[in-house]
């Protein structure tokens, strides 16, 4: 709108006064217009002011005027437009520069009047340093603070009027130059750090503590452009930290001067104050703890499982209440030592209510505390060893219990024989025991040692070390090496009593003080006596009840075995003499000789005879009372015999049979009774596997020793019968029908020779129905002198010279069969039932030779054998003993008695013709 006014103003004047102004410049007036259109209406108004004026120049002036030719024309035109143009965009981006000038000024000016506004609002004082030192703002907070009525008072004398007229001194009362303020620091390119000051007119005006901060406020090179510095009054916080400190040397003190120990901290758990008390039970001093938190110098854990426990300082500034300490606590000193405690913590409040910190009172229990576990544990060790009669087991369960309450290690030791064994150790850390285990095998214990368990079971007097010198742990150890073993495990203290059975001792308690670093005394070895007192009298009376209970049930497996033995061995002989008494009848009824039948009683009776001799031979090879006519001889042929031996029931049961024997192997041994042991195991193992079955035979050199292994594919061994199968009458359980039959025996008599032999006997299976082995060990032979098994002589009877035989046996049966046999081998025999009628026989019959029983009624064998040699002409009567009895002392009774030989029933003819000859 401006424009158009101005473009019309124009276009009058220049139309009224065309002839002053001239024609030739129709557009020289229309730049003003142009201008103030832009200026005021802005691009688009000064454009639309250069169209109109274009027009009017053109129409107005030019063409009505037909100046210059179309070309001129036309330049000049475009030329005005184009200025025009140009001066419209010119004069509008000048008026938005000038806009914006005008808009950022009154910003800057806003800003001002606002920071001022809010500097002087602010309870600090605020100064503003340029980077020369000039003092271009201080606000009225800074003006009071340093002694002015008015900030501008104080603008107009700068910093160094102002600060020099003060007296100014830091917190120890050293006097502050003008440099060392903050603001100065900055200034000279220095850290400016913080400032408390005491500010004081030498006139006696007023005094006052000020803080004092500078900031640095830098261009974007880091020039240092202004220096804002802060002012703080602190006068009414230091009277008040001045108050505080006062109350705290008070507080101090009387804490100090208490009995308990006391430390406190603030609302972060930090240390503030150590009393003297806490200072000699934590080890911490006041300058080491101060500062720290809390829980560095105050650890805690459970006296009986030595685990962390939570600081009560924690839950008094969790929850704010008091808190008492868990019982049984103890407290880990600086050095490692440790002290049961007791006591409380209790939290400390501001004015306003608010937990400012937390004061912690403790108190050294740990004599109470000692003789209460020390009362608790004997009490409870007396409950155990009297309620148990394991006595083993009981004091190991009192080792465990000792531990940690009254040890940090306790061993138990007791004498078996003349070693010494440990019977229990426990440890407050387990990994140690292994530690001591490994110490003690590398290093077994001096059995002469001075000290230790060895002097106390010497002596039987107690040991107690309150300190265990260095000197005495390196005078025990026997290198470097074992010194760093015994150090590891870190000996403090120590006691060691002796357990007593009656005068004699026979065992050690020994209890050991180590990482807890406590130390024993008087009292600590009062109890461990009356400990070892009680443990002695359980021992002992547990000792007494286990002989008691071991003779009974030695009476009663004894009992069960002979009921046992006694139905075995009537089912055994009852096995025989029913087919013996079949048989007979069976040669009755048919009237003939019996071949078979008499094959029959053959079997049976030699049965019967096996039997019997099982029975005796154990009775004597257990005794050690078997004489072995030992030499060097061929295993192989040994082995061979006992096959022989054992041949009839291997055959009967279809086994086979597999040999492997190393040759060459000899062996020292007695040819007959190592052919009794090869035949009892290859009868053991027909006896237990099924028909058909698998038997092995391997002999061989074994580091340096003879080895024979008997192994069948049979029932096998249960696992707990394998430990048993060497003894007497022990044989796996059994059907009703006895199908295996026998004693119980072979084994036993196996092992029995076998260890005469200096032999060792061994049984192993993989169970039930996995077959068994049977291991034999020998000593090897001379190779050189060896000589094969003699082979044994016929059983056939041989007819000899006849002589005249006095038969003498209470048995009819017996009598006339042995008479009828004698008289068919030749001899001129007669018989009689009793010790009278021998005599009547003998008087009308004088014998050259006399068979006597030994049990005979009314007068016995020893004295007939007497009487018969009174009679006239039969001073030297050859008399031999025929008897069930076969004892060795029952022949070393009847040589004594005269008696030539001693026949032990059931007698084989051949015996008796050997006995007639050698008569």
């Amino acid at each position: 709108m401006i424009g158009i006014v101005a473009l019309t103003l124009l276009t009058v004047v220049k139309l009224g006064f065309t002839d002053a102004i001239g024609r030739p410049t129709p557009f020289l007036t229309y730049f003003s217009a142009v201008l103030l259109a832009a200026w005021y209406g802005g691009m688009t108004a000064g454009v639309i002011t250069t169209v109109c004026a274009t027009v009017l120049g053109y129409a107005g002036f030019i063409a009505a005027h037909a100046v210059g030719s179309v070309a001129q024309v036309t330049a000049r035109v475009a030329l005005f437009f184009a200025e025009g143009l140009t001066i419209s965009w010119l004069v509008t981006h000048l008026g938005r520069a000038r806009q914006r000038v005008i808009e950022v000024r009154d910003s800057a000016r806003q800003a001002d009047q606002t920071l001022e506004a809010a500097l002087a609002s602010i309870g600090e004082g605020i100064t503003m340093i340029e980077g020369d030192g000039r003092l271009v703002y201080a606000n009225e907070t800074a003006a009071a603070l340093l002694g002015y009525h008015d900030a501008k008072a104080m603008l107009r004398d700068g910093t160094d009027q102002i600060f020099g007229s003060f007296e100014i001194r830091d917190e120890d009362g050293a006097p502050v130059v003008l440099d060392r303020l903050p603001s100065r620091r900055l200034l000279a390119g220095e850290p400016a750090g913080s400032l408390v000051a005491h500010f004081r007119r030498p006139d006696g005006g007023t005094a006052r503590w000020l803080e004092i901060a500078a900031t640095a406020v830098r261009d974007a090179d880091g020039t240092l452009r202004r220096v804002v510095t802060l002012f703080r009054d602190v006068t009414v916080r230091r009277a008040t930290q001045e108050q505080l400190r006062i109350s705290q040397a008070w507080f101090s003190t009387a804490l100090r001067s208490i009995g308990d120990a006391v430390i406190a901290t603030d609302a972060a758990g930090r240390v503030t104050f150590v009393n003297p008390i806490a200072e000699e039970l934590t080890g911490w001093t006041p300058a080491d703890a101060e500062g720290l938190p809390l829980h560095e110098i105050f650890r805690i854990m459970s006296e009986d499982d030595r685990s962390p426990v939570a600081s009560p300082v924690d839950r008094v500034l969790r929850e704010g209440v008091v808190v008492g300490l868990a019982n049984h606590t103890l407290l880990l000193r600086r050095d490692g030592s440790e002290i049961a405690i007791d006591d409380s913590a209790a939290p400390i409040r501001g004015s306003d209510g608010v937990l400012v910190g937390v004061v912690l009172v403790f108190r050294d229990v740990t004599p109470a505390r000692s003789e209460e576990r020390r009362r608790e544990l004997l009490a409870l060790a007396t409950a155990e060893l009297n309620s148990s009669l394991d006595y083993e087991a009981t004091l190991a369960t009192v080792a465990r219990q000792a531990v940690p309450s009254v040890a940090d290690w306790c061993a138990v030791d007791v004498l078996d024989g003349e070693v010494v064994r440990r019977l229990a150790v426990a440890h407050v850390d387990p990994a140690k025991i292994e530690h001591v285990r490994e110490l003690e095998r590398a290093y077994p214990p001096d059995p002469h040692a001075s000290t230790g368990v060895p002097q106390v079971l010497r002596t039987g007097q107690a040991e107690w070390m309150a300190a265990i010198p260095a000197e005495l742990l390196e005078a025990a150890a026997r290198d470097e090496h074992h010194l760093q073993l015994i150090r590891e495990l870190q000996l403090r203290s120590y006691i060691a009593v002796p357990l007593r059975r009656g005068n004699d001792v026979f065992g050690v308690i020994t209890l050991v003080m180590a990482e807890s670093r406590r130390r024993y005394d008087e009292r600590d070895l009062a109890f461990a006596e009356a400990l070892a007192d009680r443990a002695s009298v359980a021992i002992e009376n547990a000792r007494l009840f286990s002989e008691v209970e071991r003779a009974r049930r030695a009476a009663e497996a004894a009992n069960r075995t002979k009921d046992e033995f006694l139905a075995m061995l009537g089912h055994e002989l009852r096995n025989p003499l029913a087919p013996m008494l079949t048989a007979l009848e069976l040669m009755r009824m048919r009237g003939d000789d019996g071949g078979a039948s008499r094959a029959i009683i053959e079997r049976q009776v030699r049965h019967m005879v096996r039997l019997v001799d099982d029975l005796l031979d154990v009775s004597r090879i257990t005794r050690g009372r078997v004489e072995l006519a030992r030499a060097a001889v061929e295993l192989g042929e040994v082995i061979e015999k006992g096959l022989e031996i054992a041949s009839p029931l291997i055959e009967e049961r279809g086994h086979r049979v597999e040999r492997s024997v190393e040759p060459g192997l000899v062996v020292d041994a007695d040819p007959v009774r190592m052919a009794q042991v090869i035949a009892n195991l290859l009868t053991n193992a027909a006896k237990y596997t099924e028909p058909g079955g698998h038997i092995r035979i391997h002999a061989n050199r074994e580091h340096g020793a003879i080895v024979l292994r008997v192994a069948d594919s049979g029932i096998g061994i249960a696992p707990d019968m394998v430990a048993r199968v060497f003894d007497p009458f022990v044989q796996e359980p059994q059907a009703i029908d006895r199908a295996q039959g026998g004693l119980g025996l072979g084994l036993t008599i196996a092992q029995s020779l076998v260890q005469s032999h200096g032999g060792t006997i061994s049984a192993r299976s993989d169970g039930p129905a996995r077959g068994s082995e049977f291991v034999v060990t020998l000593p090897p032979g001379d190779t050189g002198s060896a000589t094969a098994p003699t082979a044994p002589q016929s059983t056939s009877p041989t007819v000899t010279r006849g002589r005249r035989v006095l038969v003498v046996d209470d048995n009819e049966d017996a009598l006339e069969l042995l008479v009828e046999a004698l008289r068919m081998l030749g001899h001129h025999a007669h018989g009689a039932s009793d010790g009278e009628q021998a005599l009547a026989v003998a008087a009308e019959h004088p014998p050259e030779l006399a068979l006597l029983d030994l049990g005979l009624p009314v007068i016995d064998g020893y004295q007939l054998a007497t009487r018969l040699r009174a009679l006239p002409g039969q001073g030297a009567l050859p008399v031999v003993a025929i008897t069930g009895y076969g004892q060795a002392t029952d022949r070393e009774r009847t040589a004594a008695a005269g008696f030539v030989a001693h026949l032990v029933k059931p007698v084989s003819l051949e015996q008796i013709r050997q006995v007639i000859d050698d008569a």
